[in-house]
């Protein structure tokens, strides 16, 4: 049985491997180790890979395929982000929480 109905959308494509913080180095790692509380370094263009919280960093963020909002939302330390939305123009730091 298919994962979706015919003429259903995919959501968006999640990157294969993220960039962890560990000890202060960037470490490549697959998504699919990802734990809650891992810090992850997300670039400008980039997908965000993993729920979370901004811990560092200022972005304008694209969240239509999450939300269906048009106009990408301005996001700061404390804010949550969501895995899926697009990082415009930040370098941010995103605390996983799921």
């Amino acid at each position: 049985m298919p994962d979706r109905l015919p003429g259903q959308r995919q959501g968006p494509r999640l990157p294969e491997t993220v960039r962890r913080l560990v000890d202060g180095e960037q470490v490549s790692a697959p998504l699919d180790e990802v734990r809650a509380e891992d810090l992850l370094r997300v670039l400008a263009g980039e997908r965000i890979p993993v729920d979370g919280l901004l811990e560092a960093g200022v972005a304008t963020v694209d969240e239509q395929v999450i939300t269906g909002e048009s106009i990408p939302q301005p996001k700061r330390p404390g804010e949550t982000v969501h895995a899926g939305s697009l990082n415009l123009d930040g370098d941010l730091r995103v605390r996983a929480t799921a």
